[in-house]
């Protein structure tokens, strides 16, 4: 019998051993073992289903109140940098760490950091960018460096909706290709900004940096530049768009801008995105005015 055992709770064994009991005095030892358990275990059974049926349901929101588990609202505005100094701090962060053998590789995160503020594109069309799509002409050799004027890029995940996207490249991504270039002069029109080969490699057929990589660098980055709180690619591009919003004068058309780029569905989503709380989002809706003359002329 030791081998057709179960585990049971001790409840549950009490009742085995008393039933057990019961077979045992009703038939007078007139049946085998083998039968006996049999008997046994159809009753157990019987008394495991009764005893699953008087179980409550639960569903996530009583299991979350019994166990004291609730799930927190998500604070978006904890991933926008929206202090100025603490951007410059994060770039200058590469230039101090620019030194012998790391130097290209910080000029070259600071550049990926700079793509992403100044172009408020996704990590992994960041990643997807080569030195053609920001510029004409690349000869080294003779110091030629020519410049577009706008950035053309079809987006991953947006594609299908929007084919291609029109950014024009602006001043600060420019001084830090010019800078990239000026330490790195094993590159080509059509090699990738952000490859993940090392300087010196001869490897041509390489490939993009990966987002986990890129996620990575920017968390060290912020550790140095002491910030206290985690950065991402992602936060980088809700602080592009705070910053166009916050620069551009709060106006419902820079909104519309801003939520036409990120294919938001409504300005709500838009605000949510760009780290205002409910209050903040209050306070925007009833100072907006779309009429002549001054409000207090109504």
């Amino acid at each position: 019998m030791d081998n057709l055992a179960r585990v049971f709770s001790i409840e549950e064994y009490k009742n085995k051993m008393q039933l057990e009991r019961q077979v045992a005095e009703r038939n007078d030892g007139e049946l085998s073992t083998e039968e006996m358990f049999r008997i046994m275990m159809k009753r157990m059974d019987k008394l495991e289903e009764q005893a699953e049926s008087r179980k409550p349901k639960t569903n996530k929101k009583n299991k979350a109140e019994h166990t004291g588990v609730v799930e927190q609202k998500k604070e978006y505005s904890k991933n926008i940098i929206k202090n100025i100094d603490q951007i410059d701090l994060i770039r200058d962060t590469f230039l101090k760490n620019a030194r012998g053998r790391y130097r290209v590789s910080n000029l070259k995160n600071r550049l990926y950091v700079s793509c992403q503020l100044y172009t408020a594109l996704r990590c992994s069309d960041v990643l997807t960018l080569r030195f053609c799509d920001f510029l004409d002409e690349l000869d080294l050799d003779n110091d030629i460096i020519k410049f577009k004027d706008k950035l053309v890029i079809s987006e991953i995940k947006t594609r299908e909706h929007n084919p291609n996207r029109h950014v024009f490249i602006n001043k600060a991504i420019k001084d830090d290709i010019l800078m990239y270039l000026n330490v790195n002069k094993n590159v080509k029109l059509d090699s990738y900004i952000f490859s993940s080969k090392s300087v010196n490699s001869k490897d041509e057929d390489s490939k993009p940096m990966s987002i986990n990589a890129v996620n990575s660098m920017l968390d060290k980055v912020g550790k140095r530049a002491g910030l206290d709180f985690k950065i991402t690619s992602h936060c980088l591009r809700r602080t592009s768009c705070y910053h166009l919003y916050m620069q551009n004068g709060q106006s419902n058309r820079t909104l519309h801008l801003i939520q036409s780029m990120l294919n938001h569905s409504s300005e709500r989503q838009t605000l949510v995105y760009l780290g205002f709380d409910e209050e903040e989002q209050k306070e925007a809706y009833l100072n907006l005015n779309l009429q002549k003359g001054c409000k207090d002329d109504i």
